[in-house]
């Protein structure tokens, strides 16, 4: 599926005072399938680890953070040397490891022909010296690519004269409503093209709901789960109610801004 910021990243590519590269955004938005495919499309060689698939990587980060070192243990790993000007690195889930984090400053200040992206689903430091970009979910435009891409196209550029756009109002419309249904999460809005089926859409929407709040206690200690579970499935009812505060003592009678600031 086409994204937008592949443009971004595309000039990240071709600055040669480039730094790391971040690429953050909420779980499931489609930054692993953003960076593969721009590392597909335009690199001769990608070297992709995942640290929540792969947790043996860590090892190579946790002695130092030197980058000529940890070039060369990556290298050994893969079996395979990483050429700077013609490798793509790509480091996912790298919040879960903290060092592989650290090291990218290193990196930034050793090489700057090092092509290297690292994707983070959560990112609660600020990191000095590495460029970041953020991946949203699918926008309008993105969604209306992935059905009709020359429809797209047209609509971006604003080619259409006042009598053709008129021709493909209605049809943009009605695509317009579906994106307020099916929403711009890649797997859903893939599953909506593919079958066209609101139960399907609606099982995988409450599945992605599900699992992040069952990421909750990766960010937060155990104890503050049932607090911050009743928050989140407190969200939908009362954002439909006309005054858009957030009424604490409407998630339980007895419980008070006091008691659950610290999960919101």
């Amino acid at each position: 599926m086409h994204r937008v910021l592949i443009e971004k990243m595309i000039q990240w590519k071709d600055n040669p005072y480039k730094r790391p590269l971040i690429l953050r955004g909420i779980p499931q938005c489609g930054k692993t399938y953003l960076i593969k495919d721009f590392g597909k499309k335009f690199y001769k060689d990608v070297l992709y680890l995942d640290f929540e698939e792969d947790g043996s990587i860590k090892g190579i980060f946790e002695q130092d953070v030197n980058s000529e070192r940890i070039i060369k243990d990556l290298s050994l790993y893969r079996g395979k040397d990483i050429n700077p000007e013609e490798t793509l690195v790509i480091l996912d889930s790298i919040h879960l490891c903290e060092r592989a984090l650290a090291s990218l400053v290193s990196f930034n200040q050793a090489d700057k022909q090092l092509h290297i992206i690292a994707a983070a689903s959560y990112l609660d430091k600020v990191l000095p010296n590495v460029d970041i970009l953020t991946l949203f979910p699918m926008n309008f435009y993105e969604f209306l690519h992935a059905h009709n891409s020359m429809l797209a196209m047209h609509l971006k550029e604003s080619s259409f004269i006042d009598d053709t756009y008129k021709t493909f109002s209605v049809q943009l419309e009605e695509l317009f409503r579906d994106f307020q249904i099916v929403g711009g999460m890649p797997e859903v809005v893939e599953c909506w093209i593919n079958n066209k089926s609101i139960e399907m859409v609606d099982k995988l929407q409450s599945k992605i709901i599900s699992s992040y709040e069952s990421d909750f206690i990766k960010a937060a200690p155990i104890q503050m789960f049932p607090k911050l579970s009743a928050i989140w499935n407190a969200v939908p009812g009362q954002l439909t109610k006309q005054n858009r505060k957030f009424v604490f003592s409407q998630i339980k009678k007895s419980w008070r801004a006091k008691d659950l600031e610290d999960a919101l």
